[in-house]
């Protein structure tokens, strides 16, 4: 299969050059042999030093960023396409933080489990708290991050929205925020997502004024 190599003049390095990099190596076509829109390889190369260094901190393996980024523009691609958004770049980051932490967890199904209701809460803040969904990447890189939404909950007076995404951003799954609430699991979602959408659509509302 045809690889990318980043950086992509590698080769053309002197060895005493490529000794001090840790290439990146990257499939050229997807999962059903189509091959992937060049962007997200340009867009990966301007990232390369910040995905080794996330390969590094949360992997304890530089030489993991390969399979790191490698999975992540087989993801956004599979995603987004030829949509490459504000800012590819971020897209990209972003996914290989969610990456890293599979990767660092063993299998993404291993840690599904723990991870269905905040990845479910990311999906949502990204789609309905958002007019513009593409400039979520931008907001959320910059920190508007669950953290600020658990402290929103909270000025809302909505204490119990805000201990239940805390539970969730701890990595509990809705059987055990449940059991830790006091509800079925159902209950527990049922009740969070009907507190939760007032401060989505509040917000929504104040972006439109913007």
């Amino acid at each position: 299969m045809e690889k990318v190599v980043i950086p992509f003049n590698f080769e053309e390095l002197a060895p005493a050059e490529q000794n001090e990099i840790v290439p990146i190596c990257l499939s050229r076509q997807d999962r059903e042999g189509k091959q992937i829109a060049w962007r997200w390889f340009e867009a990966t190369c301007d990232i390369q030093w910040p995905l080794r260094a996330l390969a590094k901190r949360v992997l304890n393996d530089v030489w993991r960023v390969s399979e790191l980024a490698d999975t992540s523009v087989q993801t956004v691609w599979t995603r987004y396409g030829t949509d490459f958004g504000r800012s590819p770049e971020m897209r990209i980051y972003a996914e290989a933080k969610w990456c890293a932490k599979d990767l660092r967890s063993g299998t993404h199904r291993e840690r599904r489990g723990k991870t269905v209701a905040l990845e479910d809460l990311d999906f949502a803040l990204r789609n309905r708290a958002l007019v513009d969904p593409i400039e979520y990447e931008d907001r959320y890189m910059a920190g508007i991050d669950l953290a600020e939404w658990s402290k929103r909950l909270e000025i809302a007076g909505d204490l119990e929205s805000k201990v239940i995404l805390d539970h969730l951003r701890d990595g509990r799954n809705w059987d055990e925020v449940g059991e830790l609430t006091g509800r079925s699991a159902n209950s527990a979602q049922r009740r969070f997502w009907r507190q939760i959408s007032e401060t989505l659509s509040t917000f929504t509302r104040k972006n439109r004024r913007r």
